[in-house]
């Protein structure tokens, strides 16, 4: 028989439960890392599998909600079947550990908003702070640190005695770190970790990547996956220093260290940064500013790399110069849809 784990890691290790959870219900499932950290420690197993036990007691909602994804065929090898399939349900990560019959009733609210509204619903109920669309967002946490959200990013914010922990949801995030050697300030994103050591730098997810970029001190990255560099901080880490930049795809180790954009945060003085971008990439990046959606109809595959600083209280006009600027016309079903010819 195993010894119970000690309050704290217990609690870890149930927070973890959570987040693979979540995790598993985003738009890109993890399955060969939540499988690694499944196998790695029975208590692993157990905790999740009593959290799915959770949801298993609500069987009126379960043909309703049950993922379309078998749970662990792929991992195992064996065909993805409904029959005999285990399943997963979808629930928010809560900022922090909910006692257990206190979450059945959040599960239920959960899978009903999640239905209605979609997974932003689901991230905007787990977060603690969401900036809205168009609008950068300055927040100040407990410690001094401040984080500035950039178009509707929203974080979650955990702080416990050893440690500080930021979970970025979706979306870009600034972060100035107010030092304290004791208690390691680190952000998560995608499966990745971003660990502070006295330091201002930006984190973006960019949907199956995300992006880190160091303006002051030094951030120590890791991802599941192990980074061959000189500069490694340990295993699958990397080091980057400021001016510099780096990519991680979920459940893969850092790309290599790339020289960062000069302005990566222009934003927060209210500017889009346009830099070498294709046309597409920069309809797309303005789109972000936007509330409704930006559909591109034309062919423009000829089109020239773009570099431009647009206002975002004057997107509408920056996106009629631009298009202007390439021959193309703008027209606006409504507030919430244009399109691009």
């Amino acid at each position: 028989m195993n010894p119970s784990p000690e309050p704290d890691l217990q609690d870890d290790i149930d927070s973890a439960a959570q987040d693979w959870m979540l995790q598993l219900a985003s738009a890109e499932p993890d399955w060969a890392g939540f499988q690694r950290w499944r196998d790695a420690d029975v208590r692993h197993a157990a905790a999740f599998d009593e959290l799915q036990g959770l949801w298993s007691q609500l069987a009126a909602l379960k043909p309703a909600f049950a993922s379309a994804k078998p749970f662990g065929c792929e991992q195992r090898g064996e065909p993805c079947t409904r029959a005999g399939a285990r399943r997963f349900w979808r629930i928010p990560r809560p900022s922090s550990w909910i006692p257990k019959p206190a979450l059945a009733g959040l599960v239920v609210a959960c899978f009903i908003l999640g239905a209605v509204l979609g997974p932003r619903a689901v991230q905007d109920i787990s977060a603690d702070h969401v900036a809205a669309i168009g609008i950068p967002t300055l927040v100040e946490l407990a410690d001094g640190s401040t984080v500035w959200l950039n178009t509707d990013a929203a974080i979650n914010v955990r702080y416990r005695a050893n440690q500080r922990e930021v979970r970025l949801l979706r979306g870009e995030a600034r972060f100035e770190v107010a030092g304290d050697p004791s208690r390691p300030f680190s952000v998560w994103a995608a499966g990745g970790r971003a660990t502070a050591l006295g330091t201002v730098f930006t984190v973006r997810r960019e949907g199956a990547e995300t992006l880190v970029s160091v303006s002051e001190g030094r951030v120590a990255l890791s991802s599941p996956g192990r980074a061959a560099s000189s500069t490694s901080g340990g295993e699958g880490a990397v080091i980057l220093t400021a001016g510099q930049a780096a990519r991680y795809r979920t459940g893969r180790a850092p790309g290599p260290v790339m020289a960062a954009v000069p302005s990566p945060d222009l934003w927060r003085r209210g500017v889009i940064a346009i830099d070498d971008m294709t046309l597409a990439e920069a309809f797309a990046e303005m789109d972000r500013y936007r509330a409704g959606r930006i559909l591109l109809l034309a062919d423009i595959s000829r089109a020239q790399s773009v570099t431009a600083r647009i206002a975002i209280d004057e997107i509408e006009s920056g996106l009629d110069a631009l298009a202007a600027a390439e021959g193309l016309h703008v027209t606006r079903i409504s507030n919430r849809l244009v399109l691009i010819r």
